[in-house]
């Protein structure tokens, strides 16, 4: 990928600089801006753009106070190309237009008003008006699903602990997800419901909100709590199934059948559990024995 102007003269950087400080761009701002404008590459798609899923992590990069502050300074400055959206940030994606041709139905410099209302608070981009439980485990769910669907984000967030659980409880992938579910359904999502803030920031502070909070002493608190409840339920699990199995004696009184796998068998006092050929006559009495060389019962 390469910059469609490659040379920016020393004359063409004091007007941009200057045009910023007119429009309120803080003096620690402006060289963060002009990395943005210059180029960023490794935050860029191929296109050229600075798109919605790399805002966090150049946040991070450029050391802006967090992300609703940095596209504020954007949108303030006046020089990128914005791509408008209907979410939090009101936009898809930027682009410095030395790096991608400015397309007539982005919202191109020159165009934006001198001074953008945008409340630069992470924690103001929603109403305040009251929600009820129900509309904020709503926006909790979506969250989770947000990231389930987000490549980045389920391998910076999800991957691990599933991995974490896979490892340290010696779980095969099935039921280390499941654990993960646990984690998500019963304990994460009721945990922000309860936090009066959650509803009100937007979804790159709540993806902050979350790393910071599985690092914590309680987030490991609720790693805990979900492993806990996963050996549980798996527990309850094969007890069920055991007892299904012994409720099922679709052939006579004196064997079992596991509905799951259609196996037949019957209890000995000596051997235990003895698996019965599925072509075997029914067991004729609670004494019969089968004879694995004549395939026959005794």
């Amino acid at each position: 990928m390469k910059a469609l102007k490659t040379t920016v003269s020393i004359t063409e950087l004091q007007k941009i600089i200057r045009m910023w400080r007119s429009r309120n761009i803080t003096d620690s701002n402006i060289p963060k801006l002009l990395e943005l404008y210059l180029g960023q590459s490794a935050y860029m798609n191929a296109e050229g753009e600075y798109p919605i899923e790399n805002f966090y992590d150049l946040c991070q990069s450029l050391r802006f106070r967090h992300t609703s502050a940095m596209l504020n300074s954007i949108k303030q400055c006046n020089s990128f190309c914005i791509r408008p959206a209907e979410n939090t940030y009101t936009l898809s994606a930027f682009y410095s237009p030395l790096w991608k041709k400015p397309d007539p139905t982005d919202n191109l410099p020159g165009t934006l008003p001198g001074k953008c209302p945008t409340d630069t608070n992470i924690y103001n981009t929603i109403s305040k008006e009251s929600l009820s439980s129900e509309e904020v485990q709503a926006i909790a769910k979506e969250f989770f699903h947000l990231i389930n669907q987000d490549a980045v984000q389920k391998a910076q967030i999800f991957t691990p602990l599933i991995d974490q659980f896979e490892k340290e409880e010696g779980l095969n992938r099935k039921h280390a997800c499941e654990n993960l579910i646990i984690l998500v359904d019963e304990l994460l999502i009721p945990y922000f419901v309860s936090q009066s803030k959650f509803s009100e920031s937007n979804h790159a502070g709540r993806i902050a909100w979350l790393k910071n909070l599985l690092k914590s002493a309680h987030g490991k608190h609720l790693i805990n709590q979900a492993v806990k409840s996963g050996r549980e339920k798996r527990a309850q699990s094969r007890l069920d199934n055991q007892t299904n199995q012994r409720n099922n004696r679709p052939l006579c009184e004196f064997e079992w059948t596991d509905p799951e796998s259609g196996m037949r068998f019957y209890d000995d006092d000596i051997e235990g559990v003895v698996n019965i050929p599925k072509d075997a006559l029914p067991r004729p009495s609670a004494e019969a024995v089968w004879n694995v060389l004549s395939q026959t019962w005794i």
